[in-house]
This record gives structure tokens, sequence and C-alpha cells, in this order.
């Protein structure tokens, strides 16, 4: 029985080698796939959960510059009321002031730089808001105190920024204030009309931008506090301030301005003399800046293209830590 072995084994060795070839090389490529296909399933798996995380902390990253925008609104409300105050002109008027036209006209101008001053600084905070948060999900990571270097520049805007802004704003807006006599008459469509020729004045004006109301002018760390002269640190705000410096934000923060009013207009303002309109429109800011879900702030937040330039400004910072 044996000897027939050997003997069948001395005929048929080759084949026999050719099959035993066969079934190691089936052996290996079937290793080799099962560990390929694991390491895939492994990468797949840290890929998701990757995704998932990022996702989770842009969420909350969104939350937290929404609880935010609820807090700093009624701070942009309470400066703006103090930058141009109007009860001093309105005290002025009830104690019969000789002057009283002289009075009436500085109204005029102030009413006007109100509401386009809280409409032009609200969309200067959502938009730096909706920034630096992505540019924090990397400074975060590299220095403790980088998130209060970026706030600093928030707080900058709530303050020397906003009176900047306003003392831009004011020769520009005093001419289109100066047209309206008190007895002309306004309707809906002429408020908007009269807020429209603003922004296109502003617009004329390419020097009015946020960078120019977020940072202050010194060169010591335009983002807010001093940087060390190099060190990834000094590199992020350079790019953030790039970031805010860009076309199209400025293309972005001018869309909100854009909109910023409509719907604000009380529809009392329906065709009212303008000596009736001007406490109207004193006190709009006082609608736009409230905290709420109805305000000017939230609407401008939740913008399409507001949430979409706060997705891509994550991923990209987001990108260059992972």
């Amino acid at each position: 029985m044996l000897s027939r072995l050997r003997g069948f084994a001395r005929r048929h060795r080759y084949k026999l080698l050719a099959v035993g070839a066969l079934g190691g090389a089936a052996y290996l490529l079937q290793w080799y796939a099962t560990r390929r296909l694991r390491d895939w399933g492994e990468r797949e798996t840290h890929r998701m959960l990757e995704k998932v995380k990022k996702q989770a902390h842009f969420e909350s990253t969104r939350a937290t510059c929404t609880s935010s925008l609820g807090q700093l609104a009624p701070r942009l409300l309470s400066q703006l009321t103090r930058v141009l105050d109007s009860d001093s002109l309105l005290e002025a008027l009830r104690a019969g002031a000789p002057d009283k036209l002289q009075v009436w006209q500085q109204l005029k101008r102030l009413a006007l730089q109100r509401v386009v001053t809280a409409v032009y600084g609200a969309a200067y905070l959502v938009v730096l808001l909706e920034v630096h948060p992505g540019a924090d999900a990397e400074a975060a990571a590299l220095d403790e105190s980088a998130q209060e270097r970026y706030l600093a520049g928030v707080e900058h805007l709530l303050t020397a920024g906003l009176e900047r802004l306003s003392a831009d704003l004011a020769p520009l807006l005093a001419p289109l204030a100066d047209r309206l006599a008190l007895t002309d008459k306004l309707g809906l469509d002429g408020v908007e009309a009269l807020l429209g020729w603003a922004r296109s004045a502003v617009r004329q004006r390419p020097e009015i931008r946020l960078s120019r109301y977020a940072y202050p002018e010194s060169g010591a760390a335009r983002s807010g506090a001093a940087e060390p002269a190099g060190g990834r640190v000094a590199q992020l705000a350079a790019e953030t301030r790039d970031l805010v410096d860009n076309p199209e934000t400025e293309e972005l923060v001018a869309e909100c301005q854009g909109g910023g009013s409509e719907g604000f207009v009380p529809p009392s303002a329906a065709t009212l003399p303008v000596a009736k309109l001007v406490p109207a429109l004193t006190n709009l800011p006082h609608t736009l800046l409230r905290s709420g879900p109805d305000s000017l702030v939230w609407m401008l937040s939740n913008h399409s293209k507001v949430q979409v330039l706060a997705a891509n400004v994550y991923e990209s910072f987001s990108e260059v830590t992972s």
C-alpha cells in the first residue's frame, strides 16, 4: 500500500506540486484579502467616527455662536444708544428750545444714523462671530488663551469700532436726512428707498469694511492682544484677518446689510409725515437688536450664505489640525 502511494506520488509529482502551489497561493490570497478588508473596515469606521465627532463639534460651535449673539446684541444696542444718544435732543424739544428747527434737523440725522449703524453693526457682528469660531477650532488646540485673543476683536467692534463706524457714517447720511422736510410724507416704500440710498452712499466708500472696525489700527496684534512674532497662533491670526478682509466675505456682509431692515420697519410708518417717522426710526434699533428669534441678528445668523461661510471656515481650519 505504501509502495503504491510512493509510486503515485512519483508519477504525479508535478501535478501535486502544482496543486500545492495553487492551494498555498489561494490561502495567501485569502489571508491578504481578509487583512485588507479588515484594514479598510477599520479606516472607514475611524473616518465615520471622525466625521460624526467633527459634525458634533461644529454644531456645538454654532450653538455657542448663537448663544453669544443673544448676549452681544443687547450690548451692541446699549453702545449704539450711548454713542448716538437722542435723549438730550428730545429733552431740548420738551423744554421748548428756541431753535426747534435746528433740533429737529439733528433728530432727523440721528434717526437715520441709528438705523443704518444698527444694521451695519449687526451684520459685522454676525459675520465676525461666524468667522472666528471656525478659526478657534484650531486655535483652542494651540493656545489656551487664543479664544480670548479672538474675542478681543468682537470687543473692539462693540466699543471703539462702533464709535468709528458711527463717525464714518455721519457725513454720508446727513445729506440724505437733510433732503426730507418735516412735512414730507413717506410710506413703507419711501422708508425702504431712503435706506437703499443710504446703502448706496456707503458703498461708494470702500474703506467702510468689517476689518476697519473689528481690529485696532495699532500694529500690536490686530487680532486683539500681543502675539509672538512667529508661531502658528500668530499665523492663524493673520489668516483670520485675511479671511475677514476677503472680498467674498465683504460681499456677504453687503448682502446682509442690504436686507437688514426689511420686515422691521413698523407698519404704522405708512404715509406718515417725517416729523412722526423720526421717533419710529429713532426707536427702530431696539427692535433690530433685541434678543430672540425675531431679531435682526438671529435672522442674519440663519441666512443660508452665512451658514455656508461658517461651515467652510470651520472645515478649512479643522483640516489644518487633522
